[in-house]
């Protein structure tokens, strides 16, 4: 039947978590305070990215279309009609 401990924690948990760590909460800002003000970027890049959201990724894509090894349009097709001599 699966893993008991893996997956999503049930709500009742969740909040029991939320429960156990408001207490810790002005802490967990004053320290983000003081790495964004050491200037570390780990500090910084977290705080930008609750206070803005995370930029969205953008992926680039490169469609390689096969090239033919000669240009059929100037071939005289009259030629390749005639029977050989």
């Amino acid at each position: 039947m699966g893993n008991s401990n893996s997956g999503r924690p049930k709500k009742s948990d969740e909040l029991l978590m939320i429960e156990k760590l408001g207490p810790l909460e002005e802490i967990a800002f004053q320290e983000l305070k003081k790495g964004i003000e050491r200037g570390e970027f780990a500090f910084v890049k977290l705080f930008l990215q609750y206070y803005f959201g995370k930029p969205k990724q953008i992926t680039e894509l490169n469609v390689v279309t096969e090239q033919p090894l000669f240009d059929l349009s100037k071939i005289d097709l009259q030629c390749l009609q005639e029977p050989h001599r």
